[in-house]
This record gives C-alpha cells, structure tokens and sequence, in this order.
C-alpha cells in the first residue's frame, strides 16, 4: 500500500484545503512587527548619513543630468557615494522644461542635501548625432 498523506488524498479528489485565517491577535502581531521592521530601516538608513561638521567646508557638487535609460542606474550610485561625504550639498541640473519625477524621487529618497535645478539646451547648442 502506498503511504499517501490526508492532504495529498485531498489533492488528488479535487478538494481544496484551505488554511484557517488568522486570528485577530495574529493580525496585530503582524502589523506591529512591521511598524518595528519599519522604524528599524529608516533608523539604518538614517545612521549612514554623516553628520554636519562645522569645523568643515561645505562641498559643492554639480550635476548635469538629462533623460536616458541609465539615468536612474547612474544617479543612484553617485547618491550611495555622496552619502559618504560630510558637508555635502548635491545641485542636479536636468536638461529639460521642467523637473522629471524621477530625479525628484529619487533625491527625496537619497535623503542627502540637495537642490535640484532644471533649463533645457538651446537647440542651436545641442549635441547632433553623427551618422556614418
């Protein structure tokens, strides 16, 4: 005879098993561990920011930046190495009409000190491709 557990023997009739739903007191469990879990990741990520030091200057640092599909990959590593940096103040400037919600988020979330500025390239000074 072949040793087929209930829950196999129900699976094979087409029945369904579902599991109980949690308690409330699960349910509150749960949600007060997240609100930990929470709280604990925005601690961490506040302690990577370095603190302002007075005995410093501030740092400048400019830059340019205009729509591509790496942008967001490229100013995401630039933001994780300013995070090491004391006294930085981090001015992005888009090449556009206006400022993109992606840059925008993405420095609110940095959390660094940051302007972010916005002018598109006069199109007698853009860059033409060259083809071949």
């Amino acid at each position: 005879m072949c040793a087929v557990s209930q829950h196999q023997r129900s699976r094979m009739r087409g029945e369904v098993n579902r599991p109980p739903l949690p308690s409330s007191d699960l349910l509150l469990e749960l949600s007060s561990l997240k609100d930990k879990l929470s709280k604990m990741s925005s601690d961490c990520h506040r302690d990577k920011l370095p603190e302002y030091e007075a005995h410093l200057p501030v740092i400048y640092a400019v830059t340019p930046t205009y729509a591509r599909l790496v942008q967001k990959a490229e100013l995401t590593r630039l933001s994780h190495t300013f995070l090491l940096v004391p006294n930085l103040h981090w001015i992005v400037v888009e090449d556009a009409e206006g400022p993109s919600s992606l840059v925008m988020k993405l420095l609110q979330h940095s959390k660094l000190n940051h302007t972010l500025l916005h002018k598109p390239t006069p199109k007698p000074q853009k860059l033409t491709e060259k083809v071949n």
